[in-house]
């Protein structure tokens, strides 16, 4: 497969990421949220537990409490023994009363018919016991500052009685779809007409990366509204998202508009679909100009806006879900000086997941199909059938 391009005097997307990270500095606030909602979110401090877990003591498997006396000659015997009084039952983080020092597990206990039998069973002080603050101490750190909180981490943070946690403000994200061509979603598009998908995808995408995005209407290809748009995403946003017009046409004058007075502006990159992508750091704020096409706007969004929320919250290469899959056809490239992004359809045939290349020279069943997504590193030289891949999950 042959790929003819002219990538000469571009940034790299690792470059570009570079120049935009050191010449960007938000600043970034907090505020206090619940921990029922605080999935995702960046803590701003560490958070610590506000007790010790168990309270007290917990038992550390499912089973009954004794005294070890009863057993310092071996296992008594215990056919009189009532509950309550020579035993009590403990199952798993259970108290129970002080009598009792030992737990045996309750695969060594048969309690049916209401009578208590042990096969083999042994005590000793404390056995199977977890002390108080054995699981978490008062004050103990179980949130790092600066990492995203997980589902266990919320787990963890209720048992340990949190209730709430200072955590970084979402990135406020302006997305402005613009093109003559462009009607909302939900509308019957005319001869000629395309409806708006980068705005629904974009928030999407992004939303799912901890930021809040801002649809704006449609901004026709026009100077003066482009402006105006511009300059009212940039009062009450972040991060400044235009989708078409990036690339060198007529009609095409974001580029130019988004240069004016920028500390940093990059036009073009050495990667594919989506090189005419334009970035800019002006008054404060990140402004990203990515190609209308859905295929394109989709890998700018990933390699770029992505990696710009990450720098927001002071992260860096999260790591993304990925499938190891063995693709099914070649994919060869000429060893361009090009990044080269790529969707797959990754399916099971026999329990073994397999891709499937969709080139963008096929694009009308690009997002009919993709499941999965790569970026082939600069000078790659493709794949061969049958060779495995791992692949990032299209979420």
């Amino acid at each position: 497969m042959n790929r003819t391009d002219d990538p000469s005097g571009h940034m790299s997307i690792d470059e570009i990421m570079e120049k935009l990270r050191a010449n960007w500095r938000p600043e970034v606030g907090c505020e206090r949220v619940s921990v029922d909602d605080a999935l995702g979110r960046v803590p701003a401090q560490d958070i610590l537990s506000e007790m010790d877990i168990p309270v007290h003591r917990g038992a550390e498997c499912d089973g009954i409490a004794v005294r070890s006396m009863d057993f310092a000659s071996g296992t008594p015997d215990v056919s009189s023994w009532v509950l309550g009084r020579d035993f009590a039952v403990a199952d798993m983080g259970d108290d129970f009363d002080d009598r009792f020092d030992a737990v045996i597990p309750i695969e060594d206990v048969d309690l049916s018919g209401g009578k208590l039998t042990l096969r083999g069973a042994y005590a000793t002080p404390g056995r199977l016991i977890e002390p108080r603050g054995g699981t978490v101490r008062k004050g103990e750190v179980l949130a790092r500052c600066g990492a995203r909180l997980s589902s266990i981490d919320i787990a963890n943070l209720i048992t340990a009685g949190v209730t709430g946690a200072a955590v970084l403000k979402r990135p406020k994200v302006a997305f402005i779809p613009t093109g003559s061509e462009l009607v909302p979603a939900g509308s019957i598009p005319s001869r000629g007409q395309v409806i708006d998908c980068d705005s629904a995808m974009a928030r999407a995408l992004l939303g799912a990366r901890g930021a809040d995005v801002v649809p704006f209407p449609v901004v026709n290809d026009a100077r003066r509204d482009l402006e105006g748009a511009l300059c009212q995403a940039m009062s009450s946003c972040d991060i400044v998202l235009v989708s078409g017009g990036s690339s060198k046409g007529a009609e095409d004058i974001c580029p130019k508009l988004i240069a004016q007075d920028a500390v940093f502006f990059n036009h073009y990159v050495r990667a594919r679909p989506g090189r005419p992508i334009a970035v800019a750091i002006k008054g404060g704020k990140a402004i990203v100009n990515i190609p209308g096409p859905a295929f394109s706007a989709y890998f700018a969004l990933q390699w770029c806006v992505c990696g710009l929320i990450e720098h927001w919250f002071g992260l860096r290469d999260t790591p993304r879900p990925v499938i190891s899959a063995r693709v099914k056809s070649d994919f060869m490239l000429d060893r361009l000086p090009l990044a080269y992004g790529l969707f797959f359809h990754v399916s099971m045939e026999s329990g073994v997941p397999v891709a499937t290349a969709l080139d963008e020279d096929t694009r009308g069943e690009l997002f009919m199909r993709a499941n999965a997504f790569t970026i082939l590193p600069i000078g790659s030289p493709g794949f061969r059938a049958g060779e495995a891949l791992d692949l990032y999950q299209i979420d």
